[in-house]
């Protein structure tokens, strides 16, 4: 599988990414199930497939996030936009996205 161009929304509830469907079937296929959670700065997040990783996917193809990094992102109950890039998994917190012109596919 190529990876899924493009961005995509993800839902984020109780501290968890609810992966959509083109970024689960990719990481299901890459055998990406657990990751490396890094905070870029308040707003931005990046998800580092990493096979001892803290950060593992659930059955429901939801990523866990520690409270820490919930607080440091600012990521909160919203919605947030996911991207495939250079091996890793990009995440920008809502307010963000929409001013840097991303839109859902």
């Amino acid at each position: 599988m190529t990876v899924p161009e493009g961005n995509y929304l993800a839902r984020v509830r109780k501290n968890a990414i609810e992966f959509p469907p083109p970024i689960r079937r990719f990481c299901e296929e890459q055998r990406w199930d657990r990751f490396e959670v890094l905070v870029l700065d308040k707003d931005h997040l990046v998800l580092r497939p990493d096979r001892d990783g803290p950060a593992e996917l659930n059955l429901e193809s939801k990523l866990p996030l520690t409270d820490a990094i919930a607080e440091a992102s600012r990521i909160g109950e919203q919605s947030v936009m996911l991207r495939i890039e250079d091996g890793l998994i990009h995440v920008a917190v809502r307010k963000v996205f929409e001013t840097l012109g991303f839109r859902p596919q």
